[in-house]
């Protein structure tokens, strides 16, 4: 296996994990004077976590931000899925052999890394602007940050895919 879709399978399989972890983790918005947590799914208290009974339903009357919130959830697995679909294709890259299957396959690992990349950072970005009065009052959580990480991966993942692309196989 080349050394170049090593790296790519590496950080894409990095990135993909960031991103999972950071949707389902509980933790986007921390409270600390209130002792507070929020994530995408639930809401941490002292009393205990208590999850969120509309995810997915775009449509909430227990949690008023439930519907952004559904938003950056989407993005998130729209970009993890790309993701971890960039990883397999990496991997099996070397399969492709040379000429123009190699080539198709290196496009779609392209296409692929920029979907990933393109997804999570609007999902981030999506977040800050929207929860802007949420982030002046609360610290980002591990979740947002291992989002971001994972946004910062799937695009250092797109430009190795770029470079791979703009090579042939018998550099």
């Amino acid at each position: 296996m080349d050394k170049r879709n090593c790296i790519v399978g590496i950080i894409s399989c990095a990135s993909t994990l960031c991103l999972v972890f950071g949707a389902i983790s509980k933790s986007w918005w921390k409270f600390v004077s209130l002792n507070l947590e929020i994530g995408l799914l639930s809401i941490t208290t002292q009393e205990g976590t208590f999850y969120r009974s509309s995810i997915l339903k775009f449509y909430s009357l227990d949690d008023p931000r439930g519907v952004e919130k559904d938003i950056i959830l989407i993005l998130i697995i729209i970009g993890g899925g790309f993701s971890l679909l960039s990883f397999f294709i990496a991997v099996f890259l070397p399969c492709f052999g040379n000429g123009p299957c190699w080539f198709c396959g290196c496009t779609i690992l392209f296409i692929t890394t920029l979907l990933a990349g393109g997804c999570s950072l609007a999902a981030s970005i999506f977040a800050e602007i929207n929860f802007k009065s949420d982030w002046k009052q609360s610290e980002h959580g591990y979740s947002a940050q291992l989002t971001w990480a994972g946004s910062v991966l799937c695009v250092i993942t797109f430009i190795s895919s770029f470079l791979i692309l703009c090579r042939t196989p018998d550099d």
